[in-house]
């Protein structure tokens, strides 16, 4: 199976380089014996069948046993006004079609390195929601957030799911949330 899922339209041509620097990559890592990194960046969550069938193969991949523990990390959507509790429960609740019974809820504003290092053990993926990516990109770096999950993903195998946010938030720069104008970017400064 290959490291990252390919889901949705690209350009035509531009898949088949895309393809090539996944292999090359998964072959790579296979020399360097490490675990593939298992990532799934999407704009509206779980949203269609294919997007679920991903999710639960990368769980599965991660955890074949099943019960995979998720840490549900809640920031972005807290910063865009949403209720945190509502929408975690929400999340539980979409969580027990895929076998999850282990959900950790995380808000990164209200938790030091230490106490996130400790959620963190055993963990099998990270579940990182939309809403204001510059509020979350804030308290990602503010928490030690980065810093504690780089190499959980990179070395360990943890599967990194994004939603909105949650996705440009993984990449090298949050430049793709100014398109929209909803976010406020002038968070934390």
């Amino acid at each position: 199976s290959s490291a990252f899922r390919l889901l949705g339209s690209t350009q035509a041509g531009s898949q088949g380089g895309v393809q090539a620097c996944v292999a090359m990559d998964a072959l790579l890592r296979s020399f360097r014996g490490l675990p593939p990194q298992r990532m799934l960046l999407m704009s509206s969550g779980l949203a269609t069948t294919k997007i679920k069938k991903a999710f639960a193969e990368l769980l599965r991949e991660r955890r074949p046993e099943g019960d995979p523990k998720v840490l549900y990390v809640i920031d972005a959507a807290v910063g865009d006004g949403h209720d945190g509790r509502q929408t975690y429960n929400a999340f539980v609740s979409q969580m027990t079609q895929f076998g999850v019974t282990r959900v950790v809820f995380v808000e990164l504003r209200n938790t030091t390195q230490r106490q996130l290092s400790r959620m963190l053990q055993d963990v099998d993926c990270l579940y990182v929601e939309g809403g204001n990516t510059f509020y979350l990109r804030y308290y990602m770096h503010a928490s030690g957030f980065d810093d504690l999950v780089r190499p959980l993903i990179r070395y360990d195998g943890v599967v990194y799911a994004g939603v909105s946010a949650g996705s440009i938030a993984a990449g090298a720069t949050v430049a793709t949330a100014f398109w929209k104008g909803w976010d406020s970017p002038g968070f934390g400064t």
